[in-house]
Formats: C-alpha cells, structure tokens, sequence
C-alpha cells in the first residue's frame, strides 16, 4: 500500500549507490506498472488483484499496466488535494497543482 520507508537520507553511503535514490530523495516518478498502481492490492497468497477490472493479475500483466494507471500517492512526492473518477490531484512544493489522469 505504500513504498518502504528510507533506509536514510541521501548522504548514506548505501543511499548513493541505489539505483531507486531519484524516487525516494529527489521525487523522481516511480516507473508506470500496476504494482505502483492505487488500484492494485497485494494479497496474503501472493497474488496481485486489481480493483479496477476486479481480476488478479499475472507477472506480465503488473509489468504491462495500463491506461488506467493512476500512482499510489504515498509514492507522489506532493500534496493530494482532490480525487475522483478522471484522477488524482496533486499541489507540489512550488504551489503548482497537476493531476495524474494516467499515462498519456
């Protein structure tokens, strides 16, 4: 439901070598699949479910995703300030607001 926490802040060594430090430390997007889709819910037996189309989903599905793609927030790093049925939107550090209406 929400990415790992940090193991640190940027100057950790282990941080300077990972290849995910843009997304936890510079707000770089996380990549488009469904296991960093808001519709998707890990089960206790392994599976992948999507809500949106209210089926599981196999390996290559999650990493195909889809036109309904909309990012988990907790993965965005903004404010949410609004959803509904088109998408989600978003005011960052800087007041701008945008929506993630998926990908484009």
């Amino acid at each position: 439901e929400t990415p790992p926490n940090r193991i640190g802040e940027r100057t950790l060594l282990a941080c300077q070598w990972c290849d995910y430090s843009g997304i936890c430390h510079d707000g770089a997007f996380a990549e488009r699949n469904c296991r960093t889709c808001l519709h998707v819910t890990p089960r206790r037996d392994g599976e992948w479910h999507c809500g949106k189309f209210d089926h599981n989903l196999s390996v290559d599905d999650q990493r195909a995703g889809c036109g309904e793609h909309r990012f988990i927030p907790a993965f965005v790093m903004a404010e949410q300030i609004d959803a509904d049925t088109s998408g989600v939107t978003y005011r960052d550090k800087s007041g701008a607001t945008w929506t993630d209406r998926g990908p484009e």
